[in-house]
């Protein structure tokens, strides 16, 4: 009985996608093509079951580096992504100080991720799979993000203190790629050392 409740909700959720697809693609080309991609990157996200809590914990916890090693993988091919950005000339991206609120900053994000049991990505494929304990988190989330934009102005001061360091700039787009594509090499090669003991 459950197997055919779920297969009639499956073909509503996919009348319903179809319908917005429809109607996106009648007002834009752009909106349609957004759903498509969030569509893709869900599906993604919950059959790989990526979640960035759960590439640490597993790591530290469990000597299971299956999601540190994608996790890896996604920022190098991020790096490779945003360095043929860089070099098309269309502009330097958006670099920001490091200093004390940056270390701030990622100790309430990991304690966050960690009171919450997932990140971002982690807590929207869980809400998206219905767990409804995760909707507290969710507005958790949308409040810390409110928050965290009307204080937006306070920080950006708080930036301006500090140092900031474009490697590329520092010692050339050759050096800085390269210097991070063997960090991010050994870093891989370190977790899967750790697997393997």
């Amino acid at each position: 009985m459950k197997k055919n409740r779920d297969i009639l909700e499956s073909i509503i959720w996919a009348f319903f996608i179809v319908l917005l697809a429809v109607i996106l693609s009648r007002m834009e080309f752009g909106l349609l093509s957004v759903l498509v991609f969030g569509l893709g990157l869900g599906y993604i996200l919950q059959r790989s079951r990526f979640c960035i809590a759960s590439a640490y914990s597993d790591l530290v916890l469990f000597k299971e580096g299956k999601l540190f090693r994608a996790l890896i993988i996604f920022i190098l091919i991020s790096t490779l992504g945003f360095t043929l950005v860089e070099l098309s000339g269309d502009g330097q991206g958006f670099v920001v100080a490091v200093g004390g609120h940056t270390i701030l900053g990622a100790i309430l994000f990991g304690c966050g991720m960690v009171l919450a049991g997932g990140c971002a990505a982690g807590t929207l494929m869980r809400l998206g799979e219905g767990y409804i304990l995760f909707i507290p988190v969710l507005v958790g989330l949308i409040g810390g993000s409110t928050l965290g934009a009307y204080h937006y102005n306070y920080w950006g001061t708080a930036q301006s203190f500090s140092k900031t360091v474009f490697l590329p700039d520092a010692m050339g787009w050759p050096l800085a790629v390269g210097m991070q594509i063997c960090f991010l090499i050994f870093f891989w090669l370190v977790v899967r050392h750790l697997e393997n003991k």
